[in-house]
């Protein structure tokens, strides 16, 4: 179970004393957290300045939207987060998978 990413830990198997409505939001919370620091970990290594300078102000808004969200409280109801956890595991698990 890859609990910091994919998986939130709905029955509480890792953290029991918490019930499962503040397991997602502490999913919730954690999945914020990783897509905000993901943009800067991610923009950084391309290489290309214009691709570089396109991918900073796309998803620099997410980031900010991101922080936003945590920063106001703003986790309890995430609707999107299935869209970006979706996005997430096709392109780096895809392309995991042709790396090996």
């Amino acid at each position: 179970m890859n609990s910091i990413m994919d998986d939130y830990d709905l029955e509480g198997i890792q953290i029991p004393w918490f019930n499962r409505r503040q397991r997602k939001w502490i999913g919730n919370i954690s999945y914020l957290s990783i897509l905000g620091n993901a943009v800067t970990n991610v923009g950084a290594g391309i290489k290309n300045p214009l691709v570089h300078g396109m991918f900073c102000v796309v998803l620099g808004t997410a980031r900010k939207y991101y922080g936003w969200r945590l920063r106001t409280k703003r986790y309890k109801t995430v609707p999107e987060l299935p869209i970006a956890r979706r996005l997430r595991r096709e392109t780096f698990h895809r392309n995991e998978k042709n790396i090996r």
